[in-house]
């Protein structure tokens, strides 16, 4: 079944050194079947600006421009839909579910965030942790444990993907003594 337009581009931002166009969906979007560059257009003032690669992570497309843009021009993106069908070379849900064409976007160079239960927590907050890295999250309690050098930091994530840290839990020392 063809997307039916329920899924939408819900955000776009201009990002890295003005050489990267980020495009974020209501939706996970398919990581394995994806469309050809060729079918986004990227202008910038009357120029169109060509598109070497594109990457998609989760419910966002990050096409990377063979030159920086000129961030006081306007930018838009466009995206064709290669059929009315189901196309494998196309960009889709992870179902097969095509996204529908659209065309001119204005890229805003803000991200807002709305609610589509694809987001991961970089769109959302950040917290600085010492070195860290993650090693565990608990869904029923909303924290996340993060291993670092300061210790196991235990960090509280709410429902609007706000992150709190709890406390720091000293993990002692690894050196050996003989």
């Amino acid at each position: 079944m063809a997307n039916d337009g329920s899924y939408k581009l819900i955000n776009s931002s201009l990002d890295g050194l003005g050489d990267r166009v980020s495009l974020y969906f209501d939706v996970q979007l398919d990581t394995i079947n994806l469309p050809l560059k060729e079918q986004f257009t990227v202008s910038n003032g009357e120029t169109v600006q060509s598109v070497s690669s594109l990457q998609v992570v989760n419910n966002q497309v990050i096409l990377t421009l063979a030159t920086p843009l000129n961030p006081s021009l306007a930018v838009t993106v466009s995206y064709m839909d290669p059929s009315t069908g189901n196309d494998l070379n196309a960009l889709q849900d992870k179902s097969g579910n095509d996204i529908a064409s659209f065309h001119n976007v204005e890229v805003s160079n803000t991200l807002g965030l709305t609610a589509s239960g694809a987001e991961s927590f970089a769109f959302a907050s950040t917290i600085s942790l010492a070195g860290a890295e993650i090693s565990a999250f608990d869904a029923a309690s909303g924290r996340l444990f993060v291993t670092s050098s300061s210790g196991l930091q235990v960090v509280s994530v709410d429902a609007a993907l706000h992150m709190t840290l709890l406390s720091t839990i000293p993990l002692g020392s690894n050196d050996l003594n003989s």
